[in-house]
């Protein structure tokens, strides 16, 4: 807008001018005498401040003080405190010193009691964010699979020396409830000095304590449990691990182009991820994590290498099998071998295994060759010669199927009657092919076993 010659420019708003502080006066208070001792200050009589607002305190004579309060509640201005005048200003700014601290007592009284209901309340928001993440994605289980790395075709070992194992996650720390490791040959013992944490992005620790069931199962996975899926917002956060014994083997998963989630800490990782599984619940709430499969108390279990195992032999083959069956024992690989059939599984026995008593049984498998197909395993265990060509697939535990270069495992069902395997057993070995047009380089591959046997009296 276009100004003529003679118009301001200056559009600067007037200041505003800040009316001093009112103080009134009671019955009893030479007015005069208390404006010149309080210069600043505006002086008038209680009398006529008919519920002022601006008033901030109240002068009374000595002696006063009950009319005065009267005099006040009249006028409705009860409120306001009272300073006893004795012609000294020290006495007016020890009033408004005391008034002072308790409007800040109050003020810090009033923050205190924002803050806590800000903390309650996002401690709610998490809760509900978590609950509803939870029931749209599984409708509302307790625990969630959040993250799940399957073995890959490499293994890393612990280098020597004290190392921390570190593990960047891909997924939130939010809920987290337990993460699962494989660590295929660490003893109990051994497993129970392991320590794991969860280190989030503010460099909090949340320990992880190891379920004591996951080693009952013997299959390898151990699971490390929080003692409630992990109270923080989302953010993210990294694995680590410690207390490991010098030249562990630890199952990896498969490599990752961004190298800031491999596993570091480890000899042999080639930047591959750990083999992990991430479990999540719902934050605020109270619940174990254990495995599935439940503990057996008094076992003994002892972890076999093909090489101490007679030798395979095969008991059954699909009648229709054109092509390559075979078992064998690889000593170069240490590995037993079940090369399966496109016409349907194979089972390899091996007979007369010296552990008696045996429950339960594992084992480590690995589809060896990265062109082959999707191979399917299974394995059993029974007394010797009970298992036939005829009957072997009923003592099989559930089928495990691995993609080509995986590692996996397969469990055998648990026989509680242990004495009717005497002193040995037969394990039984299965493998398949999974819908391929041929078998050519199945490669199926049983390279350890762990067997659980009743504890000696």
């Amino acid at each position: 807008m276009l100004r003529s010659r003679g118009e301001s420019h200056d559009k600067t708003p007037p200041k505003a001018v800040t009316p001093p502080l009112r103080v009134l006066a009671a019955d009893g208070i030479d007015l005069a005498a208390a404006a010149a001792a309080l210069p600043g200050l505006e002086v008038v009589p209680a009398a006529q401040a008919g519920g002022d607002g601006r008033a901030r305190l109240c002068l009374v004579a000595p002696g006063a003080d009950a009319d005065a309060q009267a005099a006040l509640e009249a006028a409705g201005l009860g409120h306001l405190p009272r300073v006893v005048w004795n012609g000294d200003p020290a006495a007016l700014v020890a009033g408004m010193g005391a008034r002072l601290e308790a409007a800040l007592a109050d003020a810090g009284a009033a923050r205190r009691s924002a803050a806590l209901l800000r903390r309650e309340q996002e401690a709610l928001n998490r809760r509900f964010k978590a609950l509803e993440g939870l029931a749209w994605a599984l409708g509302g289980p307790q625990a969630s699979l959040a993250l799940d790395w399957p073995p890959g075709p490499a293994t890393a070992t612990v280098p020597e020396g004290s190392a921390t194992l570190r593990q960047a996650l891909p997924v939130d720390v939010s809920g987290l409830a337990a993460v699962d490791l494989l660590l295929p040959e660490l003893t109990p013992e051994e497993a129970g000095e392991v320590v794991v944490a969860i280190e989030d992005s503010e460099g909090h620790l949340h320990p992880l304590a190891l379920a004591a069931t996951s080693v009952e199962r013997a299959d390898g996975w151990l699971r490390f449990a929080a003692e409630t899926p992990l109270p923080v917002d989302p953010q993210d956060g990294v694995l680590l691990a410690e207390g490991l014994p010098e030249g562990t083997i630890i199952g990896l998963g498969h490599p990752v182009p961004d190298p800031d989630f491999a596993a570091h800490g480890l000899e042999g990782g080639d930047g591959c991820t750990l083999a992990l599984r991430v479990w999540k619940g719902i934050t605020g709430t109270a619940g174990s994590m254990a495995p599935t499969a439940p503990a057996v108390a008094g076992l003994v279990h002892e972890r076999l290498l093909p090489a101490d195992l007679p030798r395979p032999a095969l008991i059954a083959r699909p009648r229709a099998a054109r092509d390559h069956v075979a078992t064998d024992f690889w000593a170069k690989e240490n590995a037993v071998l079940v090369h399966p059939s496109t016409a349907g599984p194979v089972c390899a026995r091996l007979a007369r295994v010296p552990v008696a008593g045996v429950q339960r049984a594992s084992a480590v498998v690995h589809a060896a060759h990265p062109r082959s197909g999707v191979l399917g395993f299974a394995m059993g265990f029974a007394a010797p010669g009970q298992a036939t060509s005829d009957n072997w697939q009923q003592f099989l535990g559930p089928w495990t199927y691995l993609a080509p270069g995986s590692w996996g495992e397969v469990h055998a069902p648990p026989q509680p009657s242990a004495a009717r395997m005497g002193r040995s057993c037969d394990l039984l070995l299965a493998t398949c092919v999974a819908g391929e047009a041929t078998n050519e380089s199945a490669w199926a591959l049983f390279r350890a076993f762990r067997l659980s046997r009743s504890a000696p009296e």
